[in-house]
């Protein structure tokens, strides 16, 4: 890039940042503004955000196990072996079912409740649409303890399957059995008391089935069940915010706060406003690209030089003149002028030189005088004087 391309760029940038100084304000008001908001909303005043957070205050168990011993010799079996936690028994090597029920709960805190659990026989038969003909229950077993958080209490029953089958046969016998007959173990357990400080009652029912059929009998259904209890709390906690509120905030008001700072004292300064010679210089450099078919680089032809000369104000208006005469602008090389030659006249126009453009520039800032400093003996109006004398001679 050369100095005088240098020297547009930086006259074009201030011409550019004078004539939007107000928008520039605007938009660097608007940055701080907006930094300060952001900053105000993470630091100053975040807020408020209400949740709700569940949170489990007790849960209870209940679990059944199964099991059978053989009872009778086979040659598959030793009498004594153990069978847990089956689907499938074998009647004949091991006729008795010991099952278990255990019935506990967990408190997130303290607890004190009355137990109650009832085991309980239900037999039920149903209609082919599936529907309830008859159903009797006959307790077995039941156990009343007061428990504290992680405690159990078991209730342990002993079903001989060849009686149950068989009560199960008179009562279809004498009630009837249209879509079958149904065998169940269920218990039926109940809480009462406090968990956590806090009223805590709950009532629930867990069922297994038995069938018994031919040499076997089975045993189904889920072997645990479990519930948890848990309260909705409402929590109010400070807003939080991320990187872009907390960290450019700030950083916005920084940038727009030096940003108007600096702008201001390139304005104070005169930064900004363009004086006439810069202007000038502007102007010819916008003639120049835009008339750029007109102007041709060569040399005056002899005798040029002693035309008369007459000057036009600005390269456009010469540009001008060479259309109405039908000629055109011939830059000389090495030099700052343009001619025009037209029969006896010949029309200037001398562009403005960088060199005294940028010494006036900053000889008028540092001095504060606003005179422009004398020209150059050697390159100034003077010299071209005399050398046009010396070549009209």
């Amino acid at each position: 890039m050369s100095d005088h391309d240098a020297t547009e760029r930086r006259l074009r940038l201030r011409q550019a940042l004078g004539r939007r100084r107000t928008l520039i304000v605007a938009v660097l008001l608007g940055v701080v503004a907006v930094g300060g908001l952001l900053t105000a909303t993470a630091y100053a005043a975040p807020g408020t955000v209400t949740d709700q957070q569940t949170t489990e205050e007790w849960s209870r168990t209940g679990t059944f196990t199964h099991g059978a011993t053989v009872t009778e010799p086979n040659p598959a079996y030793d009498v004594g072996t153990q069978f847990r936690d089956r689907s499938t028994y074998l009647r004949p090597v091991a006729p008795v079912l010991n099952v278990t029920y255990s019935a506990e709960y967990q408190a997130a805190e303290s607890g004190r409740l009355n137990t109650t659990v009832t085991l309980r026989l239900v037999r039920q038969a149903t209609d082919s649409n599936g529907g309830v003909l008859w159903e009797v229950s006959e307790p077995v077993a039941t156990v009343n303890r007061t428990l504290r958080p992680g405690e159990r209490v078991s209730v342990p029953v002993t079903l001989d399957v060849a009686a149950v089958a068989n009560r199960t046969r008179a009562l279809s016998s004498q009630l009837g059995d249209a879509g079958g007959t149904e065998t169940a173990l269920v218990a039926e357990t109940q809480f009462d008391g406090r968990v956590n400080g806090e009223p805590a009652t709950n009532r629930f029912t867990h069922r297994l089935a038995l069938g018994i059929g031919g040499d076997t009998y089975t045993v189904s259904g889920a072997q645990q069940a479990q519930r948890s209890f848990s309260s909705q709390t409402v929590v109010t906690r400070e807003r939080e915010y991320g990187p872009l509120y907390r960290a450019g905030g700030p950083v916005l008001v920084l940038v727009g706060t030096v940003g108007l700072a600096g702008l201001l004292f390139v304005w104070r300064a005169g930064w900004l406003t363009l004086e006439p010679a810069e202007r000038a210089w502007l102007a010819y450099r916008d003639d120049y690209d835009a008339y750029a078919d007109w102007i041709h680089t060569a040399s005056l032809p002899p005798g040029a030089a002693s035309l008369p000369e007459a000057d036009a104000a600005t390269l456009g208006d010469l540009v001008d003149i060479a259309i109405d005469v039908d000629e055109t602008v011939i830059e000389e090389p090495e030099d700052r002028r343009f001619h025009v030659l037209n029969g006896n006249y010949r029309y200037v126009y001398e562009a403005p030189r960088p060199d005294r453009l940028t010494g006036r520039t900053e000889t008028n800032r540092d001095t504060g005088t606003g005179e422009e400093p004398r020209p150059d003996p050697a390159t100034g109006p003077e010299a071209d004087s005399t050398q046009t004398a010396d070549e009209t001679g």
